[in-house]
């Protein structure tokens, strides 16, 4: 028979809704963003990076963060440092997916304005693209608990979300800034995903393929001579708290290697171990990695059409958003500060074991958290390890990428060295967690010493005989990962009370422009959220943008004020 014809697959779509239609030097830009597919815009599932890029006006990156995104949704953030020139920057948002067809990443034009130059940057009025409003089209309704409020006081809304009548769960973010100082911003949600930028048809043969965790490539060469290593093995270790896990790859004869299935969050340093092809270290190796993205080539960005500049008169200085109740005259420097760290014990002793090396493998401190079972501390730190839930309460233990016709899945366990029968975690609740020192997970071409026994794979549990960690042959190299997560500042002007220290009361005048920022706001199935947030001291109109979609691709955006008096 012929074979079928290639699954297609769809290109998705990427949205960044900010939080401003104009900005100041040494704000930030609060996004929320959405990742869709398919004709209909459905929110994708699972986990995906989204790579943000911020262009000055003469076209040069400026900044740029790697966001994590859950089943379509994600929300970040960039700094806009006071050293940046007034002008036109452009935002880029795209996922690895979208990288052969750049005419199809996100943009967005941002207004940034020096608070030091006597200059002020908008957008010039453009008509906005014909709405396209159906009988389908998520309604959002935005409605404040009062008529109107004094400065500082609390306001709680309420959002309802509904299509066709009926309520019905969405994901939103939501803004709320000075109406008279601060645009709207330009794009939204509903007009981008009914006027793309291009055709979104589906390929057939994609570029790349989706990811779900970062991606970075490499090299492993001498550091004396500067050759590549070719056919090295390369052990990262990397330390998350009281845990240390560790990943192995291979080169390639050029020493090229790719590192995945490692999602760190910050700059976060590794150590790492090579040794040739004959399984010898190599003390004089050095592995450097290179930058996300390096692999790809992006096109530049020119600069944004002068047309779509207004320029007017500098208002009126103010702090930026995030900096109320401060001047330049309240910062302080401070003195220096010296740290003195004190290097951990190497408790090292050889421990016996078939395998060469381990897929993946976590340490656990005996002064750490304690766990009820070993399931549980396998659960959700060894990648590639499923652990599921039967119908009788038991759990299952899988390995992914497995497959097996007719015969069980179970993997096998090794304890200390010694293999023993696997048939449900009761098996294993003899072992006192408490003893465990370190957990491997061993499958591939790794687990073939261990014959038909280790085709499932293998986990290989040691107790407390010490795990050799040969730290003598450990160097380290810098990853940046996801971007750190930040909260949105605001004050909490609350009556004080013994139970509650955390009200801010102060004297100095509150002149934020943006007064609330949730960039992930989610209705229940009745189609309602709440938030809350405290006004500030200026009196005027302010506005509340509340935007979002249903999983299967309904989306929206509602407005409504609020007035302080």
């Amino acid at each position: 028979t012929r074979p079928g014809p290639a699954a297609k697959i769809l290109v998705p779509s990427v949205y960044v809704g900010t939080s401003k239609g104009a900005y100041q030097t040494g704000e930030r830009v609060w996004m929320s963003a959405f990742i869709t597919e398919g004709p209909g815009h459905h929110l994708v599932t699972g986990s995906q990076p989204l790579y943000v890029q911020l262009f000055g006006p003469d076209g040069q990156l400026t900044a740029e963060e790697v966001l994590f995104t859950a089943n379509g949704r994600g929300d970040g953030q960039l700094l806009l440092p006071d050293t940046l020139p007034g002008g036109l920057y452009r935002l880029r948002a795209f996922t690895r997916q979208l990288l052969p067809t750049p005419s199809l990443f996100f943009e967005s034009i941002l207004p940034v304005s020096n608070r030091r130059e006597p200059r002020q940057y908008r957008l010039a009025e453009t008509p906005p693209p014909p709405p396209l409003v159906t009988a389908d089209t998520l309604q959002i309704s935005v409605v404040a608990d009062k008529p109107y409020y004094r400065p500082r006081e609390k306001v709680t809304v309420t959002v309802r979300t509904t299509a066709q009548g009926q309520p019905l769960r969405a994901y939103l973010y939501t803004v709320v800034t000075d109406a008279a100082r601060i645009p709207a911003p330009a794009t939204s949600l509903g007009a981008y995903l009914q006027h793309p930028p291009a055709p979104k048809p589906p390929i057939d043969k994609p570029g790349l393929p989706a990811e779900s965790t970062l991606t970075y490539t490499g090299t492993v060469r001498q550091a004396s001579g500067n050759n590549p290593i070719s056919q090295a093995k390369i052990t990262f270790l990397i330390y998350d708290k009281d845990l240390k896990i560790s990943h192995t790859v291979q080169a390639d004869a050029n020493g090229r290697f790719k590192l995945d299935s490692v999602d760190v969050e910050g700059v976060r340093r590794m150590s790492y171990q090579v040794s040739n092809r004959r399984g010898k270290p190599e003390p004089d190796a050095q592995v450097i990695v290179e930058p996300l993205l390096a692999y790809a080539t992006l096109p530049p960005l020119p600069a944004a059409p002068e047309n779509m500049l207004a320029v007017t008169p500098a208002l009126t200085p103010v702090a930026p958003d995030g900096e109320y109740g401060t001047s330049l005259a309240d910062v302080q420097q401070l003195q220096e500060v010296t740290v003195k760290a004190q290097r951990e014990k190497n408790e090292g002793a050889g421990i016996i074991k078939l395998h060469n090396e381990a897929s993946f493998a976590v340490d656990f401190d005996r002064n750490g958290p304690r766990y009820p079972n070993v399931v549980e501390m396998m659960a959700g730190r060894l990648p590639g390890l499923q652990v599921v839930l039967a119908t009788d309460n038991s759990y299952r233990i899988l390995i992914r990428g497995i497959t097996s016709f007719g015969t069980p899945l179970d993997p096998l366990i090794i304890l200390d060295g010694q293999p023993f029968e696997f048939k449900s975690d009761r098996t294993l609740s003899f072992i006192n967690p408490n003893d465990v020192r370190r957990i491997e997970l061993v499958s591939g071409a790794n687990a073939s010493i261990y014959g038909s026994s280790g085709a499932n794979g293998v986990i290989a549990i040691y107790t407390n005989r010490k795990v050799d960690d040969n730290t003598k042959t450990l160097k380290s190299v810098e990853l940046k990962g996801y971007q750190v997560a930040l909260p949105f500042i605001a004050p909490n002007y609350a009556p004080r009370s013994a139970s509650d220290d955390t009200a801010d009361h102060t004297n100095q005048p509150d002149l934020r422009q943006t007064l609330h920022w949730q960039g992930d706001l989610t209705t229940n199935t009745d189609g309602t959220a709440s938030f809350t947030f405290y006004t500030a001291d200026k009196p005027g109109r302010y506005r509340v943008v509340v935007e979002g979609m249903n999983r299967t691709g309904l989306a929206g955006r509602g407005i409504g004020y609020i007035d302080i008096k």
